[in-house]
């Protein structure tokens, strides 16, 4: 009996021993690494988007919609030739963006609802599920996106009024003065 119970104590022991140093080495590091390269490839779908000049907002109105096709283009354009995943795509969905990932022979999803606070395009309740999770939690992948997008800001002329999500359609409406 002494020998089970000092078998199980190891094995408890060497348990907590291997989850301490994923959580405080391990995934520190990946995570680090992770979100550096999802931060550049979101800076440059960013800096590939154009200012829109205020005379611009008169001539076609404030509304640009983008579709699921233009936005999968735009991604496989925008994406690095190493470090992406093998699979990518963007849905919209009825009030949520979606993204679908296959990652070194895993699959996932990130889905995430935007809407536009002080007139600034924000992500919130970002889920992140499948392999991407065991480094990025929702929370760290949202405050990556808003960086991203605090920049998209300054490409508008004075912000963004609204956003509407709808199957297969994003309509961003920016602000006219």
């Amino acid at each position: 009996m002494g020998c089970l119970w000092a078998f199980l104590l190891t094995l408890v022991l060497l348990s907590c021993a291997v989850v301490g140093g994923w959580a405080a080495v391990v995934r520190p590091a990946i995570h680090a690494q992770v979100d550096r390269a999802i931060g550049t490839a979101l800076d440059t779908a960013v800096a590939n988007v154009p200012a829109v000049p205020a005379e611009a907002l008169q001539l076609v109105g404030p509304t640009f919609v983008v579709t699921e096709a233009d936005t999968n283009a735009a991604l496989q354009h925008d994406l690095p030739a190493t470090g992406k995943p093998d699979e990518l795509a963007v849905s919209y969905l009825p009030g949520a963006v979606e993204v679908r990932y296959l990652a070194r022979g895993w699959r996932g999803t990130i889905q995430t609802t935007l809407l536009v606070r002080s007139g600034q395009l924000v992500a919130t309740n970002t889920r992140v599920s499948g392999i991407l999770a065991w480094v990025e939690t929702g929370a760290e992948l949202q405050s990556t996106v808003n960086q991203a997008l605090t920049q998209l800001e300054a490409k508008t002329p004075f912000g963004f009024e609204a956003v509407a999500i709808t199957t297969g359609h994003l309509a961003i409406t920016l602000k006219t003065a």
